[in-house]
């Protein structure tokens, strides 16, 4: 009577613990999957972000490139100006000039994008 009825409260509260332990157990898996997506998505980020760097870097370095040679034109011109050169010659370091300074300012709007 009273010891079946003791042990069947037991099993009861046995069970109950058993099913709060499952659900905990399936909470920290679901936790864990979690964290394992947000690793995975953080390691993605910083690997993009090291790329758009590494591109940041590349940009810069030819619009410094692009700045210098700039400057060599323009050098070149006051100095064919200066010897009255012959007009093909001027007439041809002024175009690449402005090809050059074109080109500086597409590579600003790309660093600007950037």
């Amino acid at each position: 009577g009273r010891e079946s009825e003791v042990a069947r409260d037991l099993e009861g509260q046995v069970r109950t613990f058993q099913q709060r332990v499952d659900v905990l157990e399936k909470q920290a898996e679901d936790d864990l999957s979690e964290i394992n997506r947000l690793q995975a998505k953080i390691a993605t980020l910083k690997q993009a972000n090291e790329q758009a760097q590494k591109d940041l870097d590349t940009a810069v370095a030819v619009a410094d490139r692009l700045e210098a040679q700039n400057s060599q034109y323009c050098e070149r011109i006051a100095t064919l100006e200066d010897a009255g050169a012959p007009q093909p010659a001027y007439a041809e370091a002024t175009e690449a000039l402005s090809d050059l300074q074109q080109r500086v300012l597409e590579s600003q709007g790309r660093l600007a994008a950037a």
